[in-house]
Order: structure tokens, then C-alpha cells, then sequence
């Protein structure tokens, strides 16, 4: 289960020092998925169906500076990964805590099938070509992903799906 956010902060947030002491000891980056989880969770109760779920908030700022004083502690820098829907609200805060942001190749384009320049990318940010998430690199050149998704009935939409292979192009 989930930390819950008010035993968390009652106990000086010791649950979260111990799970970042854990991690930072033997390492020089520690990357946070879904980092947006310092900011809120969705919650879906026991038993429940995802509709009847909600967001759980996090004290975010308090989070942040534990994160920021243990970084420090464990000399150990931070990478937040912070793919999809980010809320706006924590872009700032992260990058104002130190975190280093996610950039993704893949997902750094143009919109016109150009890739983003290296010096295009934030200061403050990790580039990666895939994630354990996506394709390897020879995987999404040769639309492997899409090719075996197609035969597992993922795109049941043929425009669909030839719109993604040429995406790739």
C-alpha cells in the first residue's frame, strides 16, 4: 500500500528518510519513478473498481526538502522521471529542489519527425534514449513494439495503427 501522507508526517516523515537513505547509500543518481507521486496518488479503496478511487495529496513542499537534505547527505543527485501528464504545479518545484527532469528521446520531437537537439534540452535534466517502459532503440527503428502489439489485437483501428507506423518514418 501506499504511504499515507498524515502517519508520514507524524512520524517526521522517518518512513520516507529510511526508503531514501535505503536507496541513496551505495549510488550516485537515484531515479524516483513517477515522481509526481510527492505530489499526489490516485487511491483506489480495497476492493473498489478505478472509478471510485481519488487523488491523495502529499505534502510536497516537506518531501522535497527531505529529498533535497538527503541528496545532499548521500551526495547523490536526483533524477524525477516526469513523463506524461505532469501537473504544473510541481515543474517548478522539482526543478527548484534540485530534481533533475526526464527526457526521453522518443518523445523529444518537433512534431515533424525531428529529434530535439542536445543543447535544446533543459540544464538541469537526464536524456535517455528508451525506458524500461518502451522499445529499445532497434526495437522502435524497426516498429517492433507496434508489429507485436498489431498481433496481439493492441490496435484494433488499422488507421490507427498506420498512423503510428508512420510516425516512425
Amino acid at each position: 500500500p501506499p504511504m499515507d501522507p498524515h502517519v508520514m508526517a507524524a512520524r517526521g516523515y522517518q518512513p520516507f528518510i529510511d526508503l531514501l537513505r535505503a536507496n541513496m547509500t551505495s549510488c550516485g543518481a537515484l531515479r524516483i519513478d513517477h515522481v509526481m507521486a510527492l505530489l499526489r496518488l490516485w487511491w483506489i479503496p480495497y476492493g473498489e473498481t478505478a472509478d471510485r478511487g481519488a487523488y491523495v495529496k502529499y505534502p510536497v513542499d516537506d518531501l522535497l526538502a527531505v529529498l533535497a537534505l538527503e541528496s545532499q547527505r548521500h551526495r547523490c543527485m536526483v533524477i524525477g522521471e516526469d513523463l506524461g501528464t505532469v501537473p504544473v504545479e510541481i515543474v517548478g518545484k522539482l526543478r527548484d529542489s534540485g530534481v533533475y527532469s526526464y527526457k526521453v528521446l522518443y518523445f523529444e520531437s518537433d512534431g515533424e519527425h525531428h529529434f530535439r537537439a542536445p543543447q535544446a534540452y533543459p540544464v538541469q535534466a537526464m536524456a535517455t534514449i528508451t525506458t524500461h517502459d518502451l522499445p529499445t532503440l532497434r526495437g522502435y527503428w524497426q516498429s517492433d513494439d507496434l508489429t507485436l502489439g498489431n498481433r496481439l489485437g493492441l490496435y484494433p483501428d488499422a488507421e490507427i495503427l498506420r498512423a503510428l507506423f508512420a510516425d516512425r518514418e
